[in-house]
């Protein structure tokens, strides 16, 4: 009698530890489908600027528009315009991608206020190129105002950041 309790007290440990290591292996493949189906595929890569022209931009009045070097590290040096000219929907910024660069460059600009509201976004741009304009996404009250350009640096195969740069601006518009 004592050998029958025993041996049904072995497989219902038995059938315990088996459910246990059946409830790991769900557990685990759970994780890798969450893993490999929607935690890595979260992030997609900003959208290549279209417009973007190779070169250096020729500017009228250079001084008028503030149109000026800036090195945030070796791999991440831009020009752009501090007082750039609106022109119906467009910023004119210049945004220029010098030619050394070792990351690709995306631009946001959004207001000077507290809620940052974005105003005009751009593609990613490559080292060597240069943005003209950007489009607005709303219309602007006439006047002075002022607004944050916040460009940004990726990697150019992985994406990963590469820093951000936040520089003020002047949006004047007739």
């Amino acid at each position: 009698m004592k050998n029958v309790k025993k041996s049904i007290t072995v497989r219902k440990s038995n059938n315990i530890f088996i459910i246990i290591l059946i409830l790991i292996m769900l557990a685990c493949a759970a994780g890798a489908y969450y893993y490999f189906n929607i935690y890595s595929k979260k992030y997609n890569p900003p959208p290549m600027e279209t417009t973007a022209v190779e070169g250096v931009p020729e500017i009228d009045d250079v001084n008028k528009r503030g149109y000026a070097p800036f090195g945030i590290s070796p791999d991440f040096r831009l020009k752009v315009c501090g007082e750039p000219e609106i022109d119906g929907d467009d910023i004119n910024l210049y945004l220029t991608s010098i030619e050394t660069n070792k990351v690709l460059m995306k631009c946001i600009l959004v207001s000077e206020d507290e809620s940052e509201t974005v105003l005009a976004e751009s593609g990613t741009i490559k080292p060597g190129t240069y943005l003209k304009s950007i489009k607005l996404k709303e219309n602007l009250e006439s006047g002075i105002q002022g607004a944050i350009l916040k460009v940004q640096a990726f990697e150019p195969e992985t994406y990963f950041s590469k820093g951000t740069a936040n520089l003020k601006i002047v949006l004047n518009k007739s």
